[in-house]
């Protein structure tokens, strides 16, 4: 595990695709978002996005020789943004499967729910994959 500052507001950390890791970010993320005086629900909401993000990169994205996941923070002024890096083959993003969130255990399929999650719970999502791994970027709003 590596944590590095580059600039006063971004916060760099590389995790082994493991799971477990995950908390790691998630806790760094608490962190960081207490520090920026973000309330417990959205903290809590900035977490769980940070966990399905990694748990993803983990098990779709660690294809190639590295086995590590990169989550980066930035830390503005009215918001915490989040970026989820893997460098595993990618995905068509544009195949995403929408579930209907008001029952998920009536679903037959149990997949993609974690980035439906996302997507519900954090302020802005944008998800990029290629073949050279997947990127899911997210903020949370103050």
């Amino acid at each position: 595990m590596e944590i590095l500052e580059q600039k006063q507001n971004e916060i760099n950390l590389s995790i082994p695709s493991k799971h477990g890791m995950e908390v790691i970010a998630a806790k760094l993320s608490e962190n960081l978002s207490l520090f920026k005086g973000f309330e417990q629900k959205k903290i809590e909401q900035i977490k769980m996005a940070i966990i399905e993000a990694c748990i993803n990169a983990f098990e779709h994205g660690s294809d190639s020789k590295e086995k590590v996941v990169k989550v980066d923070f930035l830390l503005c002024e009215d918001k915490i943004e989040v970026t989820v890096t893997d460098t595993g083959k990618g995905f068509d993003v544009s195949k995403i499967k929408k579930h209907a969130l008001s029952s998920p255990l009536k679903e037959k399929s149990k997949r993609g729910w974690g980035i439906q999650l996302i997507h519900k719970i954090m302020d802005e999502v944008e998800i990029t994959s290629s073949s050279k791994g997947t990127i899911i970027k997210m903020s949370k709003f103050k």
